[in-house]
């Protein structure tokens, strides 16, 4: 498979700046040589380098980037790398900033945590749990934006966003998008405030295990093909922006080391209620499902396609695992929220002929 050769030798001009602590897996940021200002970050995606133990998450990262470019949904660029050392090589992807402006950046925790302080300071000391959802972001944007001077937030916009991200992750099976994996960027000059091109995507179609585990995972599959028994192979894993995300809390003397995951208590059942009633209230998701997700998994073959023809030789089993979980979800999500449309107009029906 091809890779790009990140050489961070003497002899190399790739110069390294800093190193990122953030997340489970090592990375550092670097310039390619030193007469640009253009910063990259490195991520590697090795769990054991002793006994080579690797995931397929960075091949989750370059497939979800080309989704997202073929339906015009900002997404932080990624590409496969190898990183060459003086000791032995790493595999993982780059990635270039996504904020080469330096604009200020909120994460969504702060975001969430400027709302649960705001309704501390006003409501006589009462204590709230802010969770990782669209319903919490949208009250928190709302009150940072009432609390701002000069910030101007587009807030439907920005939660038509949130929600797109929403409905690809839950296709794709996402399972880190945590309030540290969403960003918002404010641009002083202009006054601007937005949302951040998708990022840390690599969680995808249960791709960040080992190899014997996906496979595994493919045949059950094969095996019962429905919606019900692809929940309950993936109930373990929490559900993108949906009732709850993890959260990992890190040991500070071994930042490599996660103590514990905070694993949603909701069912799947409820939060693929809450993405139905979502499509179903807003003509533009609407637009954005029925014209982009259908059965023959179109986007995700040529997604699949366009990261095969660059990088020469990804693993087969990974996209008979993806098309087997994107096909059971798109079907699944479209034909409810048609029935649900559907028995929206028949009620209104009614009521307009009960009026008349």
């Amino acid at each position: 498979m091809k890779r790009r050769i990140i050489d961070t030798t003497d002899k190399n001009n790739i110069k390294i700046f800093t190193r990122d602590l953030r997340g489970s897996r090592d990375k550092f940021w670097f310039y390619f040589n030193e007469n640009t200002s253009e910063k990259w970050l490195f991520k590697k995606t090795n769990i054991d380098d002793k006994n080579k133990i690797r995931t397929y998450e960075d091949i989750g990262e370059v497939v979800f980037y080309e989704i997202c470019k073929s339906i015009n949904v900002p997404c932080a660029y990624y590409e496969l790398a190898t990183n060459h050392t003086n000791e032995e090589d790493f595999e993982g992807v780059i990635t270039k900033d996504y904020n080469p402006n330096n604009y200020i950046e909120f994460s969504g925790f702060s975001i969430l945590d400027f709302y649960k302080n705001f309704i501390y300071d006003n409501y006589n000391g009462k204590q709230i749990n802010v969770e990782n959802t669209l319903d919490n972001y949208q009250k928190s944007l709302i009150c940072f934006a009432n609390s701002t001077n000069g910030l101007s937030i587009n807030i439907e916009d920005l939660m038509l966003n949130l929600k797109k991200m929403f409905i690809i992750d839950y296709l794709s099976a996402q399972s880190d998008r945590n309030w540290y994996n969403i960003s918002f960027l404010y641009d002083e000059k202009s006054g601007e405030f937005y949302m951040a091109p998708l990022f840390d995507n690599g969680n995808i179609f249960c791709w960040n295990h080992k190899e014997s585990i996906i496979k595994h995972q493919l045949q059950v599959l094969k095996n019962k093909f429905k919606i019900s028994y692809l929940n309950e192979l993936l109930q373990s894993k929490t559900i993108a922006l949906g009732i709850k995300t993890p959260t990992s809390i890190i040991d500070p003397n071994n930042p490599k080391k996660s103590l514990k995951l905070k694993q949603s208590d909701i069912s799947m059942d409820t939060v693929e209620k809450e993405l139905i009633e979502m499509i179903v209230n807003s003509k533009q998701l609407q637009d954005f499902v029925f014209s982009n997700f259908t059965e023959d998994n179109i986007i995700l073959k040529n997604a699949f396609d366009e990261a095969d023809k660059k990088y020469q030789g990804l693993p087969n089993f990974l996209y008979e695992q993806a098309n087997l979980i994107f096909k059971l979800r798109c079907k699944f999500l479209t034909e409810k929220a048609s029935e649900k449309l559907n028995e929206n107009n028949m009620q209104e029906e009614e009521e307009n002929e009960t009026y008349l």
